[in-house]
């Protein structure tokens, strides 16, 4: 068979630029330290590497989303304690107006002190999170959680609870609504239920009968039958808040538990990317090596085959 001379000068230069474009993709990968450069290097690996990335993205989002439900929940745990505190406050107010010893100037002057009170338990409900929202309004977190009134105040949110996507699986509540705390509270007893009313109304009335005058029987039961509601209410709100804030606990330590498992993922994406995608030095070093010096010895081969001429004979 007659091989022509372009044919040896077509295969030549075939093989080199093989070779070249081989040497380039080595240095390539080793400036990157990246051994996938195209997908077409490994389609198979090109996807895991892809898959892995979404999740690792993923993983980041819900880190985010842990951090921000973490705040929140905070933000609502310190509010809440303040509210026990108060409630605990007033309840011993309570316990100083049922002395029999006082007189309506002193039960009035319980009453102002209780009238502070009212206002600090309305500002605590109407109290906005870092993102400057109302805390307990429910999904109406642009709207203040009470307007106040003459008799108490009217709740202006809803019963939502917000809540973050914190794992794959998983959503953390991250608010409590004032309907949950404040809205509905029996004011009576187990054996003789009263009326179902917000904790504001019920320690309004008992604030108006406390500066009521008690010169008669009527007056006297009434005024008792007030305080009693009062009480009554204020031990249903710390349960509510009670529990409330235990849920919230509950929660914070969920969210601690995810949180190391989402440490741990994010190892595993790491170290799987960098399987399918670092390369290794020592190996394409070692390759680069050998590509240079076959590259070298083509290049000379070639040039010896492409003197070679029968006019060089004569």
């Amino acid at each position: 068979m007659r091989i022509s001379t372009n044919t040896l000068f077509s295969a030549g230069q075939s093989r080199i630029t093989e070779l070249q474009s081989g040497l380039v993709k080595t240095q390539q990968q080793i400036a990157t330290g990246r051994k996938i450069l195209t997908p077409a290097d490994d389609p198979i690996g090109a996807s895991q590497v892809l898959n892995l990335e979404q999740g690792r993205v993923m993983n980041e989002q819900f880190a985010t989303n842990r951090i921000n439900a973490g705040n929140a929940l905070r933000e609502q745990e310190g509010v809440l304690s303040s509210m026990n505190e108060l409630a605990q406050d007033v309840q011993t107010l309570l316990v100083q107006a049922g002395n029999a010893s006082l007189d309506d100037t002193q039960r009035s002057y319980l009453a102002v002190e209780l009238d502070g009170q009212l206002e600090q338990l309305l500002s605590l409900a109407n109290s906005k999170d870092g993102m400057g929202n109302f805390m307990f309004s429910g999904y109406q977190v642009t709207m203040p959680t009470y307007q106040k009134t003459s008799s108490g105040a009217t709740f202006q949110g809803d019963g939502g609870q917000r809540s973050l996507q914190v794992d794959t699986s998983r959503r953390v509540t991250i608010s409590v609504s004032a309907q949950q705390l404040f809205e509905a509270i029996d004011t009576g007893t187990t054996s003789a239920p009263g009326v179902k009313q917000d904790i504001f109304t019920t320690l309004r009335s008992w604030s108006d009968a406390l500066k009521s005058p008690t010169a008669s029987a009527a007056a006297q039961t009434a005024q008792a039958a007030a305080g009693t509601a009062a009480g009554n209410a204020l031990t249903i709100l710390l349960d509510r808040v009670l529990s409330s804030r235990a849920a919230i606990g509950a929660q914070q330590k969920e969210i601690d538990a995810l949180d190391a498992a989402g440490a741990a993922k994010d190892i595993y994406y790491a170290q799987a990317k960098s399987t399918l995608q670092d390369v290794d030095y020592t190996q394409v070093i070692s390759d680069f090596s050998q590509q240079q010096a076959t590259l070298e010895a083509a290049m000379k081969s070639f040039k010896s085959v492409s003197q070679l001429s029968l006019f060089s004979l004569i």
